[in-house]
């Protein structure tokens, strides 16, 4: 901050000892042998290399929950695909069985015939 004759003008640290600089917008505060940037609200801004490996996380876990949307999509496909073989299963089951009483009902009325025995009548 400058006076209107041009020459620096002191900043008053607030209550928490930290300064305002309009010329970045951001809280100045001692962090060990450190200056850091706080914004208006409080939040700590980025160094360029904390926000690099904030960026790579960001990514990362981007990827992470792709792959695992992607597991997910495998896993309900392949849950999908059990479910239509068990289907698939039980009703050829079901054909067996039928097949078997139908096979089980002729061989029984056949021995009927050849005994004599009409099976419509009974």
């Amino acid at each position: 901050r400058y006076t209107d004759e041009g020459e620096a003008a002191p900043i008053e640290p607030d209550e928490q000892g930290r300064l305002w600089s309009e010329e970045l917008e951001s809280w100045l505060a001692a962090d060990g042998l450190f200056l850091r940037l706080y914004d208006r609200n409080g939040a700590m801004r980025l160094t360029k290399g904390e926000a690099e490996r904030e960026g790579r996380l960001a990514e990362r876990v981007m990827r992470l929950a792709e792959e695992a949307e992607k597991q997910m999509e495998r896993e309900g496909r392949l849950a999908e695909f059990q479910r239509a073989e068990r289907e698939r299963t039980e009703k050829e089951a079901e054909h067996q069985r039928a097949e078997r009483e139908r096979a089980e009902k002729e061989a029984a009325w056949a021995k009927l015939r050849e005994l004599g025995i009409d099976p419509e009548k009974l």
